[in-house]
């Protein structure tokens, strides 16, 4: 299911940040966040969950969990392998890691959006800049529900966001 085709989301964070303030080398107070989770309902009723956990053995490696009703997808950057319940298969993948940060995926996304600008082929990107918007939006309400301790309907939250901007 793509996140975007649902205009209506909601949207609940709960998360644990330490402050750092002047004695911080950069001399501005930060929030670093420990762990958050994120959930999200859509407007069809599917759910979805991110769960993100700063300390653990395997620092700074990311892992992916993805659960669905007949199947799975579980990596960790090098490899990831689907796994269908109803015939049991198992299929793996090792994805290209291009160097950089993120098992490779910095390099791999400046290397498409360069050969998208320098082709005039947007189609490149696999999106387009109002999907982009929607996903930063459901970030800051993400954000927003955890500041303010509330669930956060993303698509008033959008309208709120747009209302601002008319001012």
């Amino acid at each position: 299911m793509d996140p975007m085709d649902n205009v209506y989301m909601k949207v609940i964070m709960m998360s644990a940040t330490t402050r750092y303030g002047n004695d911080f080398p950069l001399k501005r107070v930060l929030q670093i966040t420990h762990f958050q989770v994120v959930n999200i309902e859509y407007s069809s009723g599917a759910t979805a969950s991110f769960t993100m956990v700063a300390y653990t053995s395997l620092i700074c490696e990311r892992q992916t969990r993805l659960h669905f009703t007949y199947g799975e997808i579980v990596g960790d950057m090098n490899d990831f392998t689907v796994t269908d319940f109803r015939t049991g298969r198992k299929t793996t993948y090792h994805p290209k890691n291009e160097g950089g940060g993120l098992g490779g995926g910095d390099m791999g996304l400046m290397r498409t959006f360069v050969e998208a600008v320098r082709t005039s082929d947007q189609e490149l990107l696999g999106t387009d800049v109002s999907e982009v918007l929607k996903s930063y939006l459901t970030v800051f309400a993400a954000e927003t529900s955890r500041r303010e301790g509330r669930v956060v309907d993303c698509a008033e939250f959008e309208k709120e966001i747009r209302a601002k901007l008319e001012v």
